[in-house]
């Protein structure tokens, strides 16, 4: 995320919502959800919030890269999701079927420094 030009301790693009290619990815839940921070270099979720990705193209795989030990961890976080498995040591949801949507749902504070996602 840091290379979107985006602001020090500023919600990302002022709403938490950013468009890439084939995806949007939402940042929501608390009023502190999707402000990037330079320390760690990655956009927060707080206990509460959210991270969600949509797309008009099927969702085939979604990776995640966390800073360190600021990542879901066993029994913190909830995923909703269409078809599909999140595994938690690797941080990629991997589809299951047709998935346009998917949500991870925070129960303690993450710090998401860049996502791939793979669509169809």
């Amino acid at each position: 995320f840091k290379d979107l030009n985006v602001e020090n301790e500023k919600v990302i693009n002022g709403d938490g919502v950013v468009k890439v290619a084939n995806a949007t990815i939402t940042f929501g839940g608390t009023e502190n959800d999707g402000k990037y921070y330079n320390n760690g270099e990655g956009v927060r979720t707080y206990s509460g919030g959210f991270i969600s990705i949509t797309s008009e193209n099927n969702i085939k795989s979604i990776t995640f890269k966390f800073d360190g030990g600021n990542a879901p961890a066993k029994d913190k976080y909830t995923v909703t999701a269409e078809n599909g498995t999140y595994d938690l040591k690797t941080q990629t949801f991997t589809a299951t079927g047709e998935c346009k949507s998917f949500k991870i749902e925070a129960l303690e504070q993450w710090r998401l420094q860049s996502v791939e996602i793979v669509t169809e």
